[in-house]
């Protein structure tokens, strides 16, 4: 497919026509015409902003996204993981995975926006929302709501509500509700208990 026969499919996907395309990009609908007919080619500061319309890669207007999509899964399938949706932070020093406890991991965090099914990482880990499954972490855990599953962490592990799991941590676990499994750490402060 050309170019101009990319356009055209993403347009019709869009359902607009030539001179709604045309008004989203600041040019006329002969300009869209002409691009699509293989005339002539949109010029190349142009293709940002057709990217950025259709929602799309720069890539995909020239249909390359498929073998960046085989390359990518090539060098994931040697990960030691299942592909089971869980979150997984690690640390690498060149090719090599660290070990969780190596202490280029300890100054690392890897920070989640929003909720997972299950969080691991070699370094700390914040989650903003909630886990709904296990989360370990080579260092701290900070989660801002419930915990689904357990938590096992370095050194501390903080959770804004409930725990549904057991808790282990190097030295302390300061939960804001119940924690209902198991607890075990130096220092356990749970906001269920005074």
């Amino acid at each position: 497919m050309s170019i101009g026969e990319v356009i055209a499919k993403f347009r019709r996907e869009k359902g607009w026509t030539q001179a709604e395309l045309g008004e989203r990009l600041g040019v006329s609908n002969q300009a869209v015409s002409k691009w699509e007919s293989g005339v002539c080619m949109p010029d190349i500061l142009m293709l940002p902003t057709l990217a950025d319309v259709f929602s799309r890669t720069i890539d995909a207007l020239f249909e390359r996204e498929a073998s960046i999509k085989e390359q990518s899964h090539r060098v994931w399938d040697v990960l030691p993981w299942e592909d089971d949706g869980a979150v997984r932070c690690i640390v690498c020093a060149g090719r090599r995975i660290l070990k969780v406890g190596d202490e280029r991991c300890k100054e690392l965090s890897c920070r989640l926006v929003g909720d997972a099914t299950s969080v691991s990482s070699y370094c700390s880990i914040t989650v903003e929302g909630s886990v709904s499954g296990d989360c370990t972490a080579g260092t701290y855990i900070s989660v801002g709501a419930d915990v689904g599953g357990d938590c096992t962490a370095g050194t501390h592990i903080t959770v804004g509500c409930d725990v549904k799991g057991d808790c282990v941590a190097g030295t302390h676990v300061t939960a804001g509700a119940q924690i209902s499994g198991d607890c075990v750490a130096a220092f356990i402060h749970r906001a269920d208990r005074p």
